[in-house]
Order: structure tokens, then C-alpha cells, then sequence
């Protein structure tokens, strides 16, 4: 009993220096001040990202070739954008989340963010960022899809069930 009481407690510590020092790290990564968000920064050439490219609603897929247009814009003429033009963030909305059922599956909506604070995702908190996951859900849901296949693939009789089906 005593023990969750700690847990918890240092669940809510790290919550807050989590909260603290990503908005922090954020600002000093400069991808703010291009008008990126941090999933705009995952690279592109996996199969898993492919796929959850693909998956992505229309909206955000518009929203994410407009960053990359101003970033690279704003690159050529080797500048940053103007300070109103940066990602704010409250800016940073959970759209892909609510939109997506798939996504709403892997964070279930008692861990959504609430309001404009800068909780994360809990499968994206190893990333120390307040940028609200847009891609890093799907992508965790397209590898485990794929470690399941390749289970079912290689599948025989004698086999155990996986760790994953009980997750």
C-alpha cells in the first residue's frame, strides 16, 4: 500500500519536471521556431512510418506539407520565421488522436491531454517533448501489427501465446 503512495507520488514528480523541462527542450531544439512539431522531425524511410504516413487523416497530412513548406522556405532565405508564425504550445492539439479510433485505442481517453496543458501521449513520454503526438501513436500501432504478423507468419502448434496478445 505504502509503495503505490510512492509510486504515485513520483509518478506526479516526474510528471511535472516531465512537463517542466520539455517545453524547455523544446524551445531550445528550434524546430518551434521553423513552424515544425516534433513528429514533423521522425524520419520518413521506415516502413512503419511509411505506413502511418498513409494512415494519417487528410487535415493533418495538409497541415504537415504546409510546415514543411513554410520550414523550407524559411530555410532558403536563412531566417527563422517571424515569432506569430512559430508553434505555439497551445497550438499543438491532439487532432490525429480524436479523430482516429485506432489512435483513441492505443491512448485511451482517460489519457489524453486535458485543456491546453502539455501532456503527452504515455506511449510518446520517453520522447522529452510537450508537443502533442500526432504520428508516434499510429507508428506504435503499425509495429505492433507487424510484430503480431510476423508472429502469426512463423506460427506453429507448439508455440506459446505472445506477450502481446495480453496487452
Amino acid at each position: 500500500m505504502a509503495a503505490k503512495k510512492v509510486t504515485g507520488v513520483a509518478n506526479r514528480v516526474a510528471d511535472m519536471l516531465y512537463e517542466k523541462f520539455g517545453e524547455k527542450y523544446a524551445n531550445i531544439a528550434g524546430y518551434r521556431k521553423m513552424g515544425l512539431r516534433f513528429d514533423d522531425l521522425l524520419i520518413e524511410e521506415t516502413e512503419q512510418v511509411q505506413e502511418a504516413l498513409r494512415r494519417l487523416p487528410e487535415m493533418e497530412s495538409y497541415e504537415r506539407v504546409f510546415r514543411f513548406r513554410r520550414a523550407l522556405h524559411a530555410d532558403l532565405k536563412q531566417d527563422l520565421l517571424p515569432p506569430e508564425e512559430w508553434t505555439k504550445p497551445e497550438e499543438v492539439r491532439p487532432t490525429a488522436l480524436l479523430a482516429d479510433p485506432v489512435s483513441v485505442w492505443i491512448c485511451s481517453e482517460s489519457h489524453l491531454p486535458r485543456g491546453p496543458t502539455t501532456r503527452c501521449c504515455p506511449i510518446a513520454r520517453r520522447i522529452p517533448r510537450p508537443d502533442i503526438p500526432y504520428l508516434s501513436p499510429i507508428i506504435a500501432q503499425v509495429k505492433a501489427e507487424m510484430r503480431e504478423r510476423d508472429w502469426y507468419n512463423t506460427w506453429s502448434p507448439k508455440d506459446k501465446k505472445p506477450d502481446f496478445f495480453n496487452e
